[in-house]
């Protein structure tokens, strides 16, 4: 509608006058001065909000005296029973409704059920472990008996320090869906370092450090490639140092609905998964808090 009084009120009046007496007129009319109307009231238009507003009014008992209700519940009935989708579509969603209902009530196949558990302990490790890289998660030390024996390096002259063993809470969240419950796994941080330096993930740090220092130049590519080939398991090494240099954390295993299991994430390599089932393997279920 034009924004100046006077067109919008000229406006107003042509619909006013062109309406025809049949029910879509009426209501797109209708409809047309109800939005003029509100446009003159949030300009402050009241001259022409009161205009419109007769109009509408007169519109409103033209409407009454032919004889026609632009909506009345036995329309909306009919409206509402005449589905828009063809049969054939509505057929096919309801199979589709009663194999997802009959597939939620099948009872879990035990060998599903447990590699399911496995993954998404797997990705819970995953996660704190990803925590601890960044700086959001820490080790928490064990408490241990204090140790009474003096422990000298040499000639009595140092006392060597000895290393509390450190350990990793991690919460795995419930998955409803699959029937697994919320709980609590620990890791532990020698374990979990000599799991790396079985990957070769020490061994992959000093060569991506010495790469950068020649400024990843052809020959230090070259040299790089045929080191990481000496690495116990470079595949792992790779891409476990890929995972957690990721600023961004992203899931390695994630719940499929459609399949109602948990499954590799997209975009996720085999040797990311390999890592990921080797580190959950190390993590032990925490007892029960009594």
């Amino acid at each position: 509608m034009p924004h100046s009084p006077i067109r919008r009120r000229a406006r107003a009046r042509a619909l006013y006058a062109a309406c025809k007496p049949s029910g879509r007129s009426v209501e797109a009319t209708r409809r047309q001065l109800s939005y003029a109307a509100w446009a003159a009231r949030t300009e402050g238009d009241w001259a022409t909000y009161r205009e419109i507003m007769r109009s509408l009014a007169e519109l409103r008992d033209r409407s009454k005296a032919d004889g026609w209700k632009p909506t009345t519940d036995e329309a909306r009935r009919v409206r509402r029973e005449t589905p828009r989708t063809p049969p054939v579509v509505l057929e096919r969603e309801a199979a589709q409704r009663v194999e997802h209902d009959e597939r939620r009530q099948r009872p879990l196949d035990p060998e599903k059920a447990a590699r399911n558990l496995i993954r998404w302990r797997a990705e819970a490790v995953c996660e704190a472990l990803w925590g601890v890289a960044w700086g959001t998660r820490e080790w928490e030390h064990i408490p241990t008996r204090p140790i009474t024996a003096n422990v000298y390096v040499s000639d009595g002259q140092t006392t060597a320090s000895v290393q509390t063993p450190q350990r990793l809470t991690v919460r795995v969240p419930g998955l409803h869906q699959l029937g697994i419950e919320a709980h609590h796994l620990r890791i532990y941080r020698a374990e979990y370092d000599a799991l790396l330096e079985g990957w070769g993930v020490p061994q992959q740090r000093s060569l991506q450090a010495a790469r950068l220092k020649l400024n990843d130049s052809k020959a230090a590519e070259t040299l790089y490639a045929a080191a990481l080939r000496s690495l116990p398991q470079p595949e792992l090494a790779l891409a476990w140092a890929d995972y957690l240099s990721g600023s961004r954390l992203g899931a390695v295993f994630q719940l499929d609905p459609r399949r109602g299991e948990v499954r590799l994430a997209a975009r996720r390599s085999t040797a990311l998964r390999e890592c990921a089932l080797q580190l959950g393997g190390l993590a032990e279920v925490c007892p029960p808090v009594t």
